[in-house]
């Protein structure tokens, strides 16, 4: 049941009329939410609902032990337990095949040649996400950050809650739980701009990441040898904009959707493309997931403070990548941008010793800051989209001396990418402004109008592809 369906229309239409129905404060509210939760993870494989239920009871549970050991040991070992059930079911579900894929000539070399159907399971939908949503709970327990909830309802919906279980954001526990446990008055939400939200978030997927990857993606990558350098060169900065627009797109959703039963979810994307540096791109981008790494990683392996700051930038980074994909080329895809991340902070060290200001502020230097962070991040992600290392090494060789001469996008596919340009460079006052002129019309005329674009998007999706980030 994608987010782009009628059917998933329908059925957030029906959960938030049953849900408007009961009282503020109401628990049936809770429950409607949870029965849909899970009514809407069960959807897409009903079999892995049972991973899904035994990390909410592991987790939960495990927080109230942490909260309840008498010693800062026995709460380190409720934690090293925590870490383990949530990071093994991670690491089985996703990663297995992948460590397997690198151990099967000693395999062969022993006469097992096929250890493969001990791993031939369905990687759960979204379990990177709700994996670490647990996480930020027992974590934060143990560092005196929150409180365990006596409730296992509520907790369940945390993990679950159906509008972002599937590809975030991440939500840190001590940021969405409290919604859910202490009700009032502000659960009465605004729904035109829920539908707003809603609305600007399909326009983003249907209308322009869907048709880049027609235009551009698909048969670039599918088969570069066909085409000109040209083209794939274009192709790799329409990926850029396809999953920008994509995840950006899929987070107002779910953030629309959010808000309409009460709940804020955090901002995800901060117009990265306008990054000078890949640390600040980082900030801007997937915010949600490059937080939940610097906070839950980066400064648990000793951050700035402990160690050398740079391996434990590496060790970050290369996670990051990891957390993407088990492949070498997710592996190089973090080392790249740590290791200039490392750079970045050599040089920002060097100037902070001469008095000088982080970053030059010249035309030139600003400039040149935000080229060099752009074409960085658009050509890494050869290494993103690509299926494997192999096949991201060939498109760059193929891109740097086709001698063919064909293009598989016509005007649309290009107007499209100028359109998705245009959108980044808008900016957030511009936006908002909108917005509020928007809002200032009469409200049964706003809602009606929005509501009728979101159906007409959705109507016109019939052939849209899963989300980018439903693989991960």
């Amino acid at each position: 049941m994608s987010p782009t369906s009628v059917e998933f229309l329908i059925f957030t239409a029906l959960v938030y009329g049953l849900w408007r129905w009961l009282p503020v404060g109401d628990g049936g509210r809770k429950w409607i939410l949870l029965a849909a939760s899970y009514t809407f993870y069960g959807s897409w494989d009903l079999r892995l609902l049972s991973v899904l239920l035994g990390i909410t009871g592991a987790q939960w549970y495990l927080g109230q032990r942490i909260h309840d050991a008498a010693s800062q040991p026995e709460k380190r070992r409720w934690l090293q337990l925590s870490l383990a059930v949530g990071l093994g079911c991670l690491g089985y579900f996703k990663y297995a095949g992948f460590f397997m894929a690198g151990l099967a000539k000693p395999f062969a070399a022993m006469g097992w040649d096929n250890p493969s159907p001990l791993l031939s399971i369905a990687i759960p939908i979204g379990i990177s996400f709700y994996v670490f949503q647990s996480l930020t709970y027992t974590v934060d327990i143990y560092r005196g950050r929150l409180a365990p909830t006596s409730s296992l309802r509520n907790f369940a919906l945390f993990i679950a809650f159906f509008p972002h279980i599937t590809s975030g954001p991440i939500a840190r526990a001590r940021l969405l739980l409290p919604q859910f446990d202490a009700p009032s008055e502000a659960t009465r939400s605004v729904p035109a701009l829920a539908v707003f939200l809603i609305a600007r978030g399909l326009i983003k997927k249907i209308a322009i990441a869907d048709p880049l990857a027609a235009h551009f993606v698909i048969p670039a990558f599918h088969s570069p040898d066909a085409w000109s350098s040209w083209f794939l060169v274009v192709a790799v900065f329409a990926y850029s904009f396809q999953i920008y627009m994509d995840l950006s797109g899929y987070t107002d959703i779910v953030r629309g959707i959010a808000r309409l039963f009460g709940c804020e979810l955090q901002e995800n994307f901060q117009r990265p493309y306008l990054a000078r540096t890949i640390s600040a791109f980082w900030q801007r981008w997937h915010i949600s997931m490059s937080s939940f790494f610097r906070e839950y990683l980066f400064w648990a392996v000793g951050g700035s403070k402990h160690g050398n700051v740079f391996v434990n930038l590496m060790i970050t980074f290369v996670a990051i990548g990891l957390w993407h994909g088990a492949g070498w080329n997710f592996v190089v895809y973090g080392f790249l941008h740590g290791a200039l991340i490392c750079i970045e902070r050599v040089q920002r060290e060097g100037r902070r010793a001469q008095g000088l200001s982080d970053y030059a502020d010249g035309t030139g230097a600003v400039l040149f800051g935000w080229l060099y962070t752009f074409l960085f991040v658009v050509f890494a992600r050869i290494l993103f989209v690509a299926p494997d290392f192999g096949s991201a090494w060939h498109y760059v060789e193929v891109m740097c001396a086709s001698t063919s001469g064909a293009s598989a996008a016509g005007p649309q596919g290009y107007l499209t990418l100028a359109a998705a340009v245009v959108l980044h460079l808008v900016p957030v006052q511009w936006e908002a402004a909108t917005a509020r002129r928007l809002f200032n019309l009469p409200p049964l005329l706003v809602g009606g109008g929005l509501a009728m674009v979101v159906y007409v998007l959705i109507a016109l999706a019939a052939e849209s592809r899963p989300f980018v980030y439903f693989q991960f």
